[in-house]
């Protein structure tokens, strides 16, 4: 059976969640007010995905980018700084659900 999931916008609250897959997929750490900066700004697209484990909600990955708005960009481009999904989770088409989204 498929795993079911949600993605949606990271929150402040979610921040503990992302550092540990953060670091768990050995990517360079970033200190929390990155995050933070990121989810704030306007231009920037911060996404989680969560699968049901046991009848709850659990954060298995995320994906951090930021749209370019110079004019020279006009067509919609982002930046991906970060994607990551939990060493369990791989190759169950989470990471690519993130991108699909973020596209």
């Amino acid at each position: 059976m498929k795993d079911q999931f949600e993605i949606s916008a990271i929150h402040e609250s979610d921040i503990d969640q992302v550092k540990l897959i953060e670091g768990e997929a050995g990517l360079s750490v970033w200190p929390e007010a990155s995050y933070l900066k990121l989810i704030r700004n306007e231009h920037s697209i911060c996404l989680k995905i969560k699968t049901n484990k046991d009848g709850a909600l659990k954060t298995v990955g995320f994906i951090v980018s930021q749209i370019l708005v110079e004019p020279e960009d006009a067509a919609g481009s982002a930046e991906i700084y970060n994607i990551s999904v939990l060493r369990a989770k791989r190759r169950k088409g989470f990471g690519a659900a993130l991108i699909d989204r973020l596209i």
